[in-house]
């Protein structure tokens, strides 16, 4: 077994899940959330793993009472809607498979906190359960420990195990020996080696469990039209333990990078139907490309010189929150940081596509960072622009920024205070 090619595989695998999830909103298509997945995979010359076993779609886009294998097709998504979302790899002969359950405009993603509804609740349930069953993964353990693990996490909350959709072995094909059910009793079957590749994928509903095929052949969907909810995660045995390859990317350069909040999870839904993320490496290269055409003719003229990509995606301590349009398109992207011991957020680069250019997509970018900045108790915003970019400097004028300086030949300083004190006065910070 390939470790490093596994982990490439699950990488692919979990870019493409992140793609497919930005694409979730009203409106959308399952046929689109599954081309925005294919998109990832065969950009980066991976296959769908799930075509090889005659799948007729992608990736597999299941909704509310569908339970699993979901074909991609014309039906609409709205909002509240529970999609469940698998997508299977083939990379350089490795296989991943994984799987993910979503609300449609819900904000959240991976906390039992501020549930909204049923829906959510499953979500969150799924998802606990699964990784309740990674963590009794390990060397030497009964398979039965692991599906006892996930079962226990289930019936104590009052749900349902779908029993007949099991978890198996994969890595060197899709599906292989053994078989991890998602129920108990423990201490039975055969015992973890290390070096093993297994998909862990708890399916759960809110009624009975039982489930019945649909006419196309491939949908299953619970009986009782109760809501159901999937998660699947591929799962290297390691000495210490289970090792997740098809974990979602960090999508931003850490948990916190000086003070920012960059979570390497969660996405949000702007106004019009953009989705926001951390900016991944499947994300890079269009964002840089981004960068390029609509930088270039000013930093040409201001500066002599064209955009440096590590200028875009290598800044050191900043994170970059990209926004998608409902197919998966780059519309756009911010890139900011705290510069060390310092009370203001550095504005680095804000570049949209011409198409969402005087949308309003650029504003509430701003205000995702503001807000950001406004929760740290930062005394200010602050960013650059080139003096040849009028167009700009009214842009950030209106926004509430104001010019403090020219710290560089041809550039502005703008600024924008964000804290006042009690007598009107900007409170004094460190700079």
């Amino acid at each position: 077994m390939d470790l490093a090619l596994l982990k490439e595989s699950g990488h692919i695998n979990g870019m493409a899940m992140v793609t497919a999830a930005g694409a979730l909103v009203s409106g959308i298509s399952t046929r689109e959330v599954s081309e925005a997945a294919q998109r990832v995979v065969e950009r980066e010359g991976a296959q769908s793993a799930l075509r090889e076993v005659g799948f007729p779609g992608f990736c597999c886009v299941s909704v509310n009472n569908q339970v699993g294998h979901g074909v991609p097709g014309s039906q609409r998504l709205h909002k509240g809607d529970v999609v469940k979302i698998d997508i299977a790899i083939r990379h350089r002969g490795m296989y991943t498979d994984a799987a993910r359950t979503y609300v449609v405009g819900s904000e959240c993603q991976s906390s039992a906190e501020h549930l909204g509804g049923l829906g959510e609740h499953l979500m969150w349930l799924v998802r606990s359960a699964a990784r309740a069953g990674v963590q009794a993964l390990r060397p030497d353990c009964a398979l039965s420990d692991v599906s006892q693990a996930m079962g226990d996490v289930v019936r104590q909350s009052g749900f349902a195990v779908v029993r007949h959709a099991l978890g198996h072995g994969t890595g060197t094909a899709l599906h292989t020996w053994p078989i991890v059910p998602s129920f108990g009793p423990g201490g039975r079957g055969p015992r973890a080696r290390w070096g093993w590749v297994l998909a862990i994928e708890p399916v759960i509903t809110a009624g009975k469990g039982r489930v019945h095929k649909l006419p196309d052949g491939w949908t299953e969907a619970t009986v009782d039209g109760s809501l159901a909810a999937h998660w699947e995660d591929t799962v290297w045995v390691g000495e210490d333990g289970a090792v997740i390859v098809t974990e979602l990317p960090a999508t931003g350069l850490s948990e916190s990078a000086n003070g920012v909040d960059c979570p390497g999870s969660g996405m949000r839904t702007l106004a019009g139907g953009w989705m926001t993320r951390w900016m991944g490496a499947a994300d890079a290269r269009e964002v840089v490309q981004l960068a390029e055409s609509q930088m270039n003719p000013m930093l040409i003229e201001a500066w002599g010189r064209r955009v440096d990509p590590k200028e875009i995606i290598e800044v050191k301590d900043a994170c970059t929150l990209v926004a998608r349009d409902a197919v998966g398109h780059l519309a756009g992207f911010i890139t900011f940081s705290v510069p060390a011991n310092r009370a203001i957020m550095h504005i680095h680069t804000l570049v949209l596509s011409p198409q969402c250019q005087g949308s309003g997509l650029a504003q509430q970018l701003l205000q995702e960072v503001e807000r950001r900045a406004r929760a740290r108790k930062l005394l200010r915003l602050e960013l650059w622009v080139q003096t040849n970019n009028p167009r700009a400097q009214r842009f950030y004028a209106r926004e509430g920024f104001v010019e403090s300086g020219s710290p560089y030949l041809h550039s502005l300083r703008m600024r924008k205070i964000l804290s006042q004190g009690a007598d009107g006065n900007v409170k004094r910070h460190a700079t």
